[in-house]
């Protein structure tokens, strides 16, 4: 990864508070993946959900992290603009819900 790119994925990983490494290298992967003015647009999606009292994970418990924010937004067709290959390779843990078996 060269220089900018490493650059932006700390900036990334600093605004949307995320300290793992495995998150860290998850956005690394999405950077390698979109044009940084994508990246960019995606965060400030992000903020402005945010400031209008954020996104609860699925369950409803409670709200999900900014970073969590983040990747669904990048993972989702509408706002990610993910490639299935790229997609794939920036979530290698997640199963799409169209290629889950379900029991009869």
């Amino acid at each position: 990864m060269n220089k900018l790119r490493q650059q932006l994925v700390a900036a990334l990983a600093n605004r949307l508070c995320e300290t793992e490494p495995e998150p860290i290298a998850q956005l690394a992967r999405i950077c390698e993946c979109m044009e940084p003015a994508h990246v960019l647009r995606l965060v400030r999606r992000v903020e402005a959900i945010e400031r209008n009292g954020g996104m609860l994970i699925q369950d409803g418990s409670r709200r999900k992290t900014k970073g969590g924010v983040f990747f669904y937004l990048a993972r989702t067709r509408k706002y990610g603009q993910l490639t299935k290959a790229q997609r794939r390779y920036c979530y290698p843990r997640y199963e799409p819900m169209d290629t889950i078996r379900h029991a009869a």
